[in-house]
């Protein structure tokens, strides 16, 4: 731990969540190719998501709360277990609930989105990330 950490921050860190990169998921196929589900945690528990057809290290120039297209939650956190909900567009709400281990985290998605009713594994790639704005009021 460290001296003047937040205690969320303090939470997630023991929960095995990683600030230094971004959380991406096996690869999708679609018409054009393929895309990846991204995440990227916050010490204060936000949050962030959005699909894209960007690699780690192309979407970390901008992959931020502040960018317009991205989708936000605030994670809860006991022992190593996380969940969180994120609005998945046209009143759709999409729920995440799973565990860390090592450098992935496993998730079951439940709600009205496209990976309804699928485990989903993020693995984490460390990439230098934008510094951002505070978070959303």
């Amino acid at each position: 731990r460290h001296a003047g950490e937040a205690p969320q921050t303090v939470v997630l860190r023991d929960a095995g969540v990683r600030f230094d990169g971004v959380y991406q998921s096996a690869p999708h196929a679609f018409a054009q190719g393929q895309y990846w589900d991204y995440l990227r945690f916050y010490p204060d528990g936000e949050v962030i998501s959005i699909g894209s057809t960007e690699s780690p290290q192309q979407l970390a120039t901008w992959f931020a709360r502040s960018a317009v297209t991205v989708r936000h939650g605030r994670v809860r956190v006991q022992g190593h277990h996380l969940s969180f909900r994120q609005d998945a567009g046209d009143d759709d709400t999409m729920a995440f609930s799973g565990e860390v281990t090592g450098d992935r985290i496993r998730f079951s998605v439940t709600g009205d989105g496209e990976s309804a009713g699928t485990a989903v594994v993020y693995r984490l790639v460390r990439v230098k990330l934008p510094t951002d704005a505070p978070p959303r009021p």
